[in-house]
């Protein structure tokens, strides 16, 4: 058993105290903040309970470390969706585009995430888009892998009790 102080009551740090938890139910955690989700109350410096969010890494291809974090949190998610439906996280197909202006700004080199190849890019589902899916007179190319999203209502409240 060990003893934990999270600062933040968002997404981030009840994430954290929920994983906590849920790795040694003996351990205890104390989360402090200035905000709760239960609060109620709308303020502008505290979104986590009406922000929606998506998985997507943005690791470099060198950044092994944030790229193995990125990893444990897909895997983590996909576990919620497969058994904890009422946590309100949902499986959805990703599609990013990458523009004609964005990929001239990139020096026109073709940047594919790091998890393009490989097994963890099995695993997600990644494709490369067929030019025939997307509009050529916009986009230079893109590609889907198969992702989620958070409906942050209920995933905080499901974090919450869950703690």
């Amino acid at each position: 058993m060990s003893n934990f102080v999270i600062v933040g009551a968002g997404v981030i740090g009840l994430t954290n105290a929920y994983e906590i938890l849920k790795e040694n139910p003996k351990n205890k955690v104390t989360v402090v903040a200035m905000h709760f989700p239960t609060d109620f109350e709308f303020k502008s410096v505290y979104t986590s309970p009406i922000a929606g969010a998506n998985w997507e890494s943005f690791a470099s291809i060198n950044d092994t470390f944030v790229q193995e974090i990125d990893a444990i949190g897909y895997d983590r998610f996909y576990e919620l969706i497969r058994t904890r439906p009422e946590a309100g996280v949902t499986a959805r197909k990703n599609v990013v585009l990458i523009t004609r202006e964005r990929f001239q700004g990139e020096g026109s080199v073709k940047r594919l995430p790091w998890f393009a190849h490989g097994s963890f890019g099995e695993k997600c589902g990644f494709r490369e888009l067929d030019k025939e899916e997307y509009d050529l007179s916009k986009f230079e190319y893109g590609y889907e892998l198969g992702g989620m999203v958070s409906r942050p209502s209920f995933y905080m409240t499901f974090l919450i009790n869950e703690c």
